[in-house]
C-alpha cells in the first residue's frame, strides 16, 4: 500500500498476471519471490503465477485493514492466524455454526 504525494492510498505489487507475454493464463517461475504474507500458496508451491495470485494479495490487505494486523507477524502470516481464529469459531457450538460447515471447514 503506497501513498502518492496527495496522500491518496495506492496499491502496489497486485498486477503481475497482467505482465505475462502472449496472453497465456499463468507464468512460471523457477525462482518466488514476494513479500512474506502476500504469497499465495498455490504460487509458493509450484511458482505458477495467475490472476488468483492477484486476488490473494489483495485480500490479505483486506484482512489487514479489518484486524489491524500485519501481513507477517508473531512467525504467522495474517491469513494462518484468521484460519486459526476461525477454527475456534466455527468449533465453539455457541456460534451456531451447522456442524457440517464447520467439520467442512476444519477439514
Amino acid at each position: 500500500v503506497l501513498l502518492d504525494a496527495d496522500l491518496h492510498v495506492r496499491l502496489g505489487d497486485v498486477g503481475l498476471a497482467r505482465a505475462q507475454a502472449g496472453g497465456g493464463t499463468h507464468i512460471t517461475f523457477t525462482q518466488v519471490s514476494g513479500t512474506t504474507g502476500f504469497l499465495d500458496q498455490n504460487y509458493s508451491n509450484t511458482g505458477q503465477y495467475d490472476a488468483s495470485c492477484d486476488g490473494f494479495s489483495f485480500g490479505v490487505v483486506l484482512l489487514m485493514l479489518l484486524t489491524g494486523r500485519r501481513a507477517f507477524e508473531g512467525g504467522e502470516t495474517l491469513v494462518e492466524f484468521c484460519m486459526g481464529v476461525l477454527a475456534d469459531v466455527l468449533a465453539d457450538f455457541r456460534c451456531g455454526w451447522p456442524r457440517s460447515v464447520a467439520e467442512e471447514v476444519l477439514a
